[in-house]
């Protein structure tokens, strides 16, 4: 402890600190702060530079797929798409069970038929497997619905679609006819067997006139096909009125 006299102040320095005195109060004197020079601020960034190991890696960020833009297209566009794309994706839904269960009934009564089989039988199997033929395409222009319409909701030009709705409903006529046919062809036949072998007595005529397996799966056959033409018809109706009343309106 040293003490020091300036100007009536009494000095007190106890240990590394000052105690002034004042008026008969002592005062502790603050700290005095290191002053660092430029050169010293230097060295120790530079030490501080060497011992940094680096950022730590970061895996990179894989973009996002761009989604579509739905902000170019107007409202009434994305509103017929949309309508497009669920009616097609229903009529597909709805065709291909029918389909497919004509195509194996039809395939089956070909490989079964035998050679004893009357032309009416093999007339009705005829516009059967056209009326199939069909079912399959409509199944495809089904599909085409649902493409288009996503396209026609994402701002993409695609094929007018009403060339499209055209052709899926001139296909589904087509289709209704052929099934129309092979089941009045085959319906009048089985109704003229039945009759004859009901109202013959003799075994030879009954077996000759007898209703077979093969024209009652013509028959089923046909029906599916008529009732999977049907929803493609009713469709491509219901699309046609609606873009349709768009166009009118433009």
């Amino acid at each position: 402890m040293a003490f020091a006299t300036s100007n009536g102040v009494v000095r007190v320095r106890i240990g590394a600190r000052v105690c002034r005195e004042r008026g008969g109060v002592f005062e502790l004197a603050p700290r005095p702060r290191p002053v660092l020079r430029s050169a010293e601020l230097t060295r120790m960034c530079a030490e501080e530079s060497e011992g940094f190991q680096g950022y730590p890696e970061v895996d990179p960020v894989v973009p996002a797929a761009p989604r579509a833009d739905f902000s170019a297209v107007t409202q009434e566009e994305y509103d017929n798409g949309r309508a497009l794309s669920r009616l097609g994706w229903l009529a597909w839904w709805l065709e291909l069970p029918l389909s497919m269960t004509t195509a194996a009934i039809i395939a089956f009564a070909l490989v079964t038929k035998g050679s004893t089989v009357s032309a009416a039988v093999n007339a009705g199997l005829v516009f059967a497997v056209a009326a199939v033929v069909t079912c399959l395409i409509s199944i495809i222009v089904a599909w085409a619905y649902a493409a288009m319409g996503r396209r026609i909701m994402a701002g993409k030009k695609s094929f007018p679609a009403s060339r499209l709705i055209w052709f899926g409903l001139f296909l589904a006529f087509i289709g209704i006819v052929l099934s129309l046919l092979g089941v009045q062809i085959i319906v009048g036949t089985t109704l003229g067997k039945a009759l004859s072998s009901g109202l013959s007595s003799s075994n030879v005529v009954q077996s000759v006139s007898a209703v077979t397996a093969i024209d009652l799966l013509v028959i089923q056959g046909c029906v599916n096909a008529l009732m999977s033409q049907f929803i493609a018809m009713t469709v491509a109706m219901t699309l046609y009125n609606r873009f349709n009343r768009a166009t009118a309106a433009a």
